[in-house]
């Protein structure tokens, strides 16, 4: 068993916002591809189908406001643990688990690892910082990853 345990560094921390971040491009672009829709038809027919695109305009918006406060406890691990098959990365909020034979890649970055799945498995909030092992060693995680483990 391999087990990081405590509180995110500083740096940890704004990596995930970073990811998060890059969400909102996501959200944005399938906004508005839900709006043509609407618009082609408040063009063709009657203006009425244009209050179709008010939800989807409310949603970019909030997409681009930055994480804080409460909704920080939702991103960040508290607890990533590997186990047999099974990794589980618990928060304060939330908790995910994934079978090891899902992960896609694991980035290296300087002082943390972050677990990439394959889809329909992806979250992003698998983050791994190198001085929060609390069971196991850095050795054991990458010995146990090599395959996988791609340098930032």
């Amino acid at each position: 068993m391999i087990e990081f345990r405590g509180e995110l560094s500083k740096s940890s921390k704004e990596y995930l916002i970073k990811k998060e971040s890059k969400n909102c491009i996501i959200v944005i672009i399938g906004s508005l591809l839900f709006c043509i829709p609407f618009i082609v038809l408040s063009i063709i027919n009657n203006w009425i189908f244009a209050i179709g695109v008010i939800p989807f305009v409310f949603i970019s918006i909030a997409s681009l406001i930055p994480p804080r406060g409460k909704i920080l406890k939702l991103l960040f691990p508290i607890r990533v643990s590997i186990n047999d098959d099974i990794i589980i990365c618990k928060g304060e909020n939330f908790e995910v688990a994934n079978n090891i034979a899902s992960i896609k890649k694991i980035i290296a970055g300087g002082d943390w690892y972050h677990i990439i799945f394959k889809f329909p498995y992806k979250s992003f909030r698998f983050l791994c910082q190198k001085d929060l092992i609390t069971e196991g060693t850095i050795e054991e995680f990458e010995e146990t990853f090599k395959n996988k483990i791609v340098k930032l």
